[in-house]
């Protein structure tokens, strides 16, 4: 049970990581479409 905890712990580490860097990425090209139209 531990163990199965510890691993989840870093598993949900990874794909929230991974998920923050996706949404960064999006933001990112919004953000110079945005500013290519004005």
């Amino acid at each position: 049970m531990l163990r199965r905890t510890k691993d989840g712990e870093q598993e949900g580490r990874k794909s929230w990581a991974q998920m923050t860097y996706n949404l960064e990425q999006i933001v990112s090209e919004h953000v110079n479409i945005v500013w290519y139209n004005e």
